[in-house]
């Protein structure tokens, strides 16, 4: 609650420590403020010096002085004795009495804070994801094994390829004589070919020749 003081063409805020004169702010010490306040609190009963002393400087010690130093100042601040207006009156050798009259206002509240927002949930935010680098050793071990497997695939290909276009051959024998022949030899022509044979027993080399070792079927 806020303690709100009017008297005369003043407001005196306790809570904010603030001393207006219609609206405009009023300088004031410290001190001087907190003298004022507990002179205004206490309006029309006698302040005692000491009581200022333990309200104004509870855990020092001052001089007299001090006192009367600071209700000049709050006299000087209020205009005190200008146009007849009296504020505050000195009981000598006791203390200070607070002589005008003064209204105090209802407390007023302090204005709440303002409730918390909820919090506001922002959608999530997608992240891009770093793409992935293939090792340079990976990479060439994968190129490695497309070149191997390529190979092998073209030579089965090519292989399958030759089988199915060259037709299988069969060795022929030029010559059904018995016995051994031996350094055979095309002749100029190649439609025959003259070998050493040894003739039927074995026992008579000789040169000859056989058309029908080319063609078999001629004879």
């Amino acid at each position: 609650m806020r303690h709100l003081y009017e008297f005369g063409p003043f407001r005196l805020d306790a809570q904010e420590r603030l001393l207006l004169r219609a609206g405009e702010s009023v300088s004031l010490t410290p001190k001087a403020f907190d003298m004022l306040l507990v002179l205004v609190e206490q309006h029309g009963h006698l302040v005692e010096k000491e009581e200022l002393f333990k309200a104004v400087w509870p855990d020092s010690f001052v001089e007299e002085s001090n006192l009367s130093s600071n209700i000049a100042l709050i006299r000087k601040a209020l205009g005190d004795g200008e146009n007849g207006q009296k504020f505050i009156e000195t009981v000598p050798k006791r203390g200070y009495r607070f002589v005008a009259e003064v209204r105090e206002l209802p407390g007023e509240a302090n204005e709440p804070a303002p409730a918390a927002m909820p919090p506001i949930h922002a959608a999530p935010v997608a992240v891009a994801q770093p793409r992935r680098r293939f090792h340079p050793l990976l990479l060439v071990v994968l190129v490695s094994g497309l070149v191997i497997v390529g190979y092998f695939a073209a030579v089965r290909w090519f292989a399958s390829r030759v089988s199915s276009v060259v037709p299988m051959t069969t060795a022929v024998p030029f010559t059904t004589l018995p016995g051994s022949e031996n350094d055979p030899t095309f002749s100029p022509d190649g439609n025959s070919m003259a070998f050493t044979w040894d003739g039927e027993q074995g026992d008579n080399v000789d040169i000859t020749s056989n058309r029908s070792a080319m063609n078999p079927c001629c004879g």
